[in-house]
């Protein structure tokens, strides 16, 4: 490695020396792991919620609003470091954190994300999202701290179109977005249609703007849970579109399992959106973490493998080919969706990469565990070894 880039793959024994070197061999070497939705001003709230919380998305939303209100930049910021550091011991080499802007928290949550991107900048590539949890519409003051937020530098419009109270008001927040993020040459992260309900629409509303904007390529639309309730003829039709804008779709499989379908009965579905037909038909589907101990998921660490061994299960990707197609959503298609241009294990590529002491991808998966080394333009960053005893007689 030459320059944080990697200069050469090259058998054992060819003549050349790192300062730094690492026995590799027989060991699976892949590229950092790419975590492109995690809400990080949130991360770590579960011991400050009351217990007899409903767990539904509602209730998450509503638990949160006293919690803001008492955001401080250096709380955020601690909370949040626990699992960055945390997500580099998995493994993790890129995340963008997204950060609530609104009244009752104002910018506190982008300042203190902002704050952490320079403190990690030797260690992972780390954007900043401004997110639009509480609407564009339903409090004044929204749409102007969004405004500041991009002033203050973010590198990212995060919308949620569906908290909106109407229909009208749902498409004017993506419009809007849209407008903000391609005036200030802005990537755009929507979570939308998050919910059972069929009669959802703002995945077709963001691919229209998609095309209308051309800002194919630059746009993410997370969880989009309702097209999995569309009568199929319409889903196909959706989908369609999703390939035609050049979206990329990102799911967030632990949340959705535990957050959606809690109304219904016997048959209860699994919450996600429709991964398997969106990747047979051409479409760029990628899976992030979203959430670690907040409110609205208890659970969760910042592992890239466990969410791809959990795409695996509920998406059906649990053959050969399945596996290497989750592995793909967290590192190789990752880093497209989010644009990054130096990044894979060959010559010129970015000198970050993870070994860990399994030999294939199916025991990765299968193990999800943290690796042995991780490399970030060409340092070690972590390094994790394991000691077990077992009394066998």
């Amino acid at each position: 490695m030459t320059d944080d880039r990697i200069t050469a793959l090259q058998p054992e024994g060819s003549g050349q020396s790192a300062p730094t070197e690492i026995d590799a061999s027989g060991q699976l070497v892949l590229p950092a792991f790419v975590n492109v939705h995690l809400h990080l001003d949130k991360t770590r709230l579960g011991d400050r919620m009351p217990y007899d919380r409903t767990g539904t998305l509602q209730d998450g939303l509503e638990q949160t609003w006293p919690l803001k209100r008492a955001y401080t930049v250096e709380d955020i910021q601690a909370r949040a470091s626990e699992v960055l550091n945390t997500a580099i011991v998995h493994g993790a080499g890129f995340i963008r954190g997204f950060a609530d802007i609104d009244p009752m928290g104002g910018l506190t949550g982008v300042d203190a994300l902002l704050g952490l991107r320079e403190r990690y900048s030797s260690r992972l590539q780390y954007q900043v999202a401004a997110f639009t949890q509480e609407a564009l519409f339903r409090h004044d003051g929204t749409l102007e701290h969004l405004e500041e937020a991009v002033r203050r530098g973010v590198d990212v419009i995060a919308g949620c179109p569906q908290i909106e109270r109407s229909a009208d008001l749902v498409r004017k927040h993506v419009e809007t977005c849209f407008e903000l993020a391609t005036a200030n040459d802005l990537d755009l992260h929507f979570l939308a249609d998050d919910t059972d309900d069929p009669a959802a629409r703002s995945l077709e509303i963001i691919t229209d703007c998609t095309e209308d904007a051309g800002w194919q390529g630059r746009v993410i639309v997370g969880h989009v849970g309702a097209l999995s309730a569309y009568d199929h003829p319409h889903a196909v039709e959706v989908i369609r579109r999703v390939v035609d804008a050049g979206v990329v779709v990102c799911t967030n499989p632990q949340i959705s399992l535990v957050l959606m379908g809690r109304e219904d009965r016997g048959a209860v579905r699994r919450g996600t959106t429709r991964v398997s037909e969106l990747l047979a038909a051409g479409a760029r589907v990628i899976a992030a973490q979203d959430d670690v101990d907040d409110p609205y998921y208890p659970f969760g660490i910042p592992s890239q493998l466990e969410v791809a061994k959990y795409t695996a299960h509920v998406a059906h990707l649990s053959h050969p080919a399945g596996l290497d197609t989750v592995l793909d959503m967290v590192t190789t298609e990752a880093a497209k969706a989010v644009g990054l241009e130096a990044y894979g294990l060959e010559p010129g590529a970015d000198a970050d990469f993870n070994v860990f002491t399994v030999d294939r991808v199916s025991e990765a998966l299968r193990l999800a565990p943290a690796p042995r080394w991780v490399v970030h333009r060409g340092v070690v960053t972590a390094t994790t070894e394991t000691t077990t005893w077992l009394r066998t007689e």
